[in-house]
Parts: structure tokens; sequence; C-alpha cells
């Protein structure tokens, strides 16, 4: 295994800094990070790269006077998706969740944050990074802002994001395993290959 930064190297050991959130706070992270209401905003940047994906967008506006504001607020971030069929608690019957990771900015800097949907939790086993077969990173939800939500800043988004980002290994994967309403436990497979190549995009266009 590659050496690692002090900072990667702290947070493999366990040394996490997970925001610590109002209720209010964890409500405004979900809709930044779920939210399909894109009103008042225009897409104008878009790039694939396997599992994950590089956006831009910026505020629309009526005053052609405003273009340089609106190019000011421009948003950028990578998201990878992951949607599958959970069942309900009540009557068993199939609903689409979807998990999900977004690496981006706001007015506190960098941020990684994991979403895991309003209806799932996340199993025993929780969430982990897997090298070449063996795990070198464990998600401790405990600490997180919510059961469904894990937000990290500053020097732990930076070294989670150097660890994601690492190409010398053969085989790079992020485990989720998370139960649903009925309690069946989903295992999600996350191939990070392609997470470097993203977050260089993402850098790019946030220039």
């Amino acid at each position: 295994m590659r050496p690692f930064t002090i900072a990667a190297a702290a947070l493999l050991a366990g040394a996490l800094a997970v925001v610590t959130m109002t209720s209010e706070e964890v409500g405004q992270a979900r809709e930044r990070i779920h939210s399909e209401d894109d009103v008042g905003w225009r897409y104008n940047h878009h790039a694939r790269f396997d599992e994950w994906e590089t956006f831009c967008k910026q505020p629309v506006s009526d005053n052609p006077g405003d273009g340089q504001a609106m190019s000011s607020e421009q948003r950028c971030y990578m998201r990878l998706a992951d949607s599958f069929i959970a069942y309900d608690a009540i009557d068993y019957s199939p609903y689409q969740v979807t998990l999900s990771a977004t690496v981006g900015a706001d007015g506190k800097g960098t941020q990684v944050a994991f979403y895991l949907g309003e209806d799932l939790i996340s199993a025993e086993s929780g969430a982990y990074l897997q090298r070449d077969g063996k795990p070198v990173w464990n998600l401790d939800t405990q600490a997180c802002a919510s059961q469904n939500l894990c937000v990290f800043t500053g020097p732990s988004a930076h070294a989670l994001i150097e660890i994601f980002s690492d190409q010398t290994a053969d085989e790079l994967t992020l485990v989720w395993n998370v139960a649903d309403g009925a309690g069946h436990i989903h295992s999600r497979h996350w191939p990070m290959s392609y997470f470097a190549d993203a977050h260089a995009e993402l850098a790019r266009i946030s220039d």
C-alpha cells in the first residue's frame, strides 16, 4: 500500500471530524444533496465517469445585467447515485430508494457527504472502503449528523478524497450495507476507480 499523508493516515486510524449539525441544518443538507427541485437553476455542465458524474449549475435570471452575478454563484459538484428496490415495513411492497455520495463545496469549504435516503438505516456491518479485498477504512455512522446523513469537512474531507483517489490499488470499492423497512440487508458496492478522474474534472470546472 502506498503511504498516505498524515491527514489520510489519521482518518484511516479513525480520527474522524464529522460535522455536528442542528436538526434544521440536517434538513437543509438533505435538500442540497438529494433535492430534485432545480427551479431557478440552469445546468451548464455535465460529465460522466462511470458511476460518478460532475455537474455545474447557475441561477436563472430574467435580468440580462445579472450575468456576472450568475457566474459567481455557479455551483459545481460530483455525485454518485445508487438506486435499487427496497421493501416496506408494513406490507413488504417494493419501492425505489437511492443512496448517494456527493463531493462539493459550500461556504465552509470542501464537503464529502453520504446520504442513505429517508427509509434506510445503516446495517451493523455499516460502510467501509475495501482495497484489494481488504477493508482499509470504516465509517462510524454513530458519529454522523443523523442515521442517514454523514458530512465530512476540512482535513477529513480532503483525506477522504485522497484515499478515494488512490489509483495504485488493483481494486478499490466502497461497500454500503443498509437495511430497509422490512429488515432486508442490501449490500451495495461502489467501484472507486473513476473517482480520481471525476474529482480532477470537478477541480477544473470549479476554478
